[in-house]
């Protein structure tokens, strides 16, 4: 079942918990869940979260450096999605933080 074929409740719920289970990965230095996130065959799941590592990295400025870091791993990834969600991720951030980003 894709993103879209979820009722709206059901997609609020399913971005809260990508937001959630991101947050608490970049705390405890743990990226299964967030790996997962970034190389799904949803493009809808991947566009979330991009959104949210955005939202976090300026809602946390302690784990900015974390999701840079993160990012950078990320991108010697050989699926392409992972690689292309970074680059997203990277731009979410750079919208306002380019310096930040600018070598992705």
């Amino acid at each position: 079942m894709s993103f879209y074929d979820l009722s709206k409740q059901d997609r609020l719920n399913v971005a809260a918990t990508i937001h959630r289970d991101i947050l608490v990965e970049l705390k405890s230095n743990q990226i299964k869940n967030t790996i997962a996130y970034f190389g799904n065959d949803d493009t809808y799941i991947r566009r979330l979260t991009y959104l949210a590592i955005g939202r976090i990295y300026f809602a946390n400025k302690d784990l900015q450096s974390k999701i840079i870091k993160m990012l950078s791993r990320l991108l010697l990834r050989e699926d392409f999605k992972i690689r292309q969600t970074v680059i997203n991720a990277a731009g979410e951030i750079g919208k306002i933080n380019f310096k930040t980003i600018r070598y992705f």
